[in-house]
C-alpha cells in the first residue's frame, strides 16, 4: 500500500494523511455514481481524482472490499438527511468538507452554505473546480476545526445564530479524539441556538480491535498505516447523546442502511454492525 500512498503524497503534497481520505472516499462516490444502479450520482467527484487516487482507494478496497459500500451508504444516508431538511433550514455548515460536493450536485434551496476543513484542502478544492469551470457556491473557511474556535470564525462570515442550522460532520469523528468530539458539540451548543448534527462514527469495538471479525481490524490497521489511524468511538450513542443533552433525531446502523437500499448489497460484514449513521439535535433552553 506504500506506493498508492506515495503517489497521493505526490498528486497532493500540502495535504495531510488525514486529509487525503478525502481521496478516498472521492473515489467511492465516483465509482457508484458510475453504476445503473446507482444511489446518488457524484460525477464531479472526478474534478478531483487521477490514476494514482483510484490506486489508493483500491489498495484499501483490497483489504475490505465492502468499505466503498459503507461509503455508499454514508454519502445517501447524508444526502437524504438534506433533501428532508432543506425546506427549513436556513445555513449548512460542512465541517472537515473534504471533497463534499452538495452545494453542486444537491438541491440546497436557499441555504447559506460554509464549508471548514484545513488551508491546503479547501485551495486544492477550489482550484481543481476553476479547472473544470465550476465556480465556489459556498463560504470556505480555512481552519483545524478541532482545535480552533470555529463557531466564532462562522459568526464572523455571516452564520446567524439564532436560525436553524444543518451541521453535516461526515468522515471526521473517528479520527479525532473523543474529548476533540464533545469539544466541537459543546462549541455548537453554546453558540447556536437550534441545529441538527448528522455524523458517522464508529463504535468502540472497532477502535480496540475486538469486534471478533479479523478482517474489521485489518481494515482497521490499514487505515493506520496510511497515518489516519481510527482513534475513538462510541459505545453507546444514545449515552453519548444525552450527557450533552442532545435529542437522538435518527440513529441507523450501516446494516439497517443495507437492508433498506438493496442496491447496496447487504452485508454480513461485523463492521456494518458497528458502523453508525446518526442524527443528532439541540435547541437551547
Amino acid at each position: 500500500m506504500s506506493d498508492p500512498l506515495a503517489a497521493a503524497h505526490a498528486c497532493a503534497p500540502e495535504i495531510d494523511d488525514v486529509g487525503r481520505t478525502a481521496f478516498v472516499t472521492a473515489q467511492w462516490r465516483l465509482e457508484e455514481s458510475r453504476r445503473p444502479d446507482r444511489l446518488f450520482d457524484d460525477s464531479l467527484a472526478a474534478c478531483f481524482l487521477d490514476r494514482s487516487t483510484e490506486q489508493l482507494a483500491a489498495a484499501l478496497a483490497a483489504v475490505l472490499p465492502e468499505a466503498p459500500r459503507m461509503i455508499v451508504l454514508r454519502t445517501r444516508y447524508v444526502d437524504d438527511r438534506l433533501a428532508e431538511r432543506r425546506r427549513d433550514v436556513a445555513q449548512v455548515v460542512v465541517l472537515g468538507a473534504g471533497f463534499d460536493t452538495r452545494r453542486h450536485r444537491c438541491d440546497t434551496g436557499d441555504a447559506a452554505w460554509f464549508e471548514l476543513d484545513r488551508a491546503p484542502v479547501l485551495a486544492f478544492k477550489a482550484a481543481r473546480l476553476r479547472k473544470h469551470g465550476l465556480t465556489r457556491r459556498a463560504a470556505y473557511l480555512a481552519c483545524d476545526y478541532a482545535q480552533e474556535d470555529f463557531v466564532e470564525r462562522l459568526l464572523q462570515r455571516g452564520l446567524d445564530p439564532a436560525l436553524q442550522t444543518l451541521i453535516l460532520w461526515e468522515g471526521n469523528t473517528f479520527f479525532l479524539p473523543l474529548d476533540e468530539v464533545v469539544l466541537v458539540l459543546l462549541r455548537l451548543c453554546r453558540r447556536l441556538r437550534r441545529f441538527d448534527v448528522v455524523f458517522d462514527a464508529m463504535s468502540d469495538q472497532v477502535i480496540a480491535r475486538s469486534t471478533g471479525d479479523a478482517r474489521v481490524t485489518a481494515f482497521a490497521e490499514a487505515y493506520s498505516r496510511l497515518g489516519a489511524g481510527f482513534v475513538s468511538g462510541l459505545a453507546d450513542v444514545h449515552a453519548f447523546a444525552r450527557d450533552l443533552q442532545l435529542d437522538v433525531v435518527d440513529h441507523q446502523t450501516a446494516s439497517d442502511l443495507a437492508w433498506r437500499h438493496p442496491a447496496a448489497g447487504a452485508s454480513g460484514l461485523r463492521l456494518f454492525d458497528h458502523y453508525f449513521l446518526t442524527t443528532l439535535g439541540w435547541t437551547a433552553p
